[in-house]
């Protein structure tokens, strides 16, 4: 966010400091949203995380030519992750079982660990390619289409698990 903030013409400063209030942003956002989730199903809540990190990625980043912009992406993106942070593993414990929940959690950051290893080299490649116009353009879509993908597969996993949670009601009466 620092680098990116000094592109459009912040400083450096300017940009650490939105990193600061992200990192805020996602600790409110793990407190805040983790209460809610104990009056709202944690998929409900892990969902509208999902989709609003989303929407910080694709929409606000995409439009983020300013410090105020730039601000309010960090600050939505730095909220709803925490979130999402701090609600998988519930959700998963939720749906899979205690028994499951350190080998389903061991699959997810397995794949979450690879989408991290290769997404700062591809982000250098796409930034490179642009050169000597560079543009963070097709760094901010591949990113917002990498987080918009995951947000649909917590939509069909939250879909799945409603429909099991509905079967095992009637099931039941």
């Amino acid at each position: 966010m620092q680098t990116y903030a000094v592109f459009i013409g912040l400083s450096a400063e300017r940009g650490a400091l939105i990193l600061g209030f992200s990192n805020g942003a996602s600790f409110a956002g793990r407190v805040i949203l983790g209460l809610i989730s104990d009056y709202f199903s944690n998929a409900k809540v892990l969902l509208v995380c999902a989709w609003f990190t989303a929407f910080a990625v694709l929409v606000l980043w995409s439009i983020s030519h300013s410090f105020g912009v730039l601000l309010l992406m960090g600050l939505t993106y730095g909220f709803f992750i925490g979130g999402y942070i701090s609600l998988v593993p519930v959700a998963v414990a939720q749906s899979f079982g205690a028994k499951q929940m350190a080998s389903t959690m061991g699959l997810m950051f397995t794949a979450a660990g690879l989408a991290m290893f290769g997404g700062a080299p591809l982000a250098g490649f796409l930034l490179d390619v642009t050169q000597p116009n560079t543009s963070y353009l097709p760094v901010i879509l591949a990113s917002g289409l990498a987080v918009t993908l995951g947000a649909l597969c917590v939509s069909i996993w939250a879909y799945l698990d409603w429909k099991v949670k509905r079967a095992q009601l009637v099931k039941d009466k």
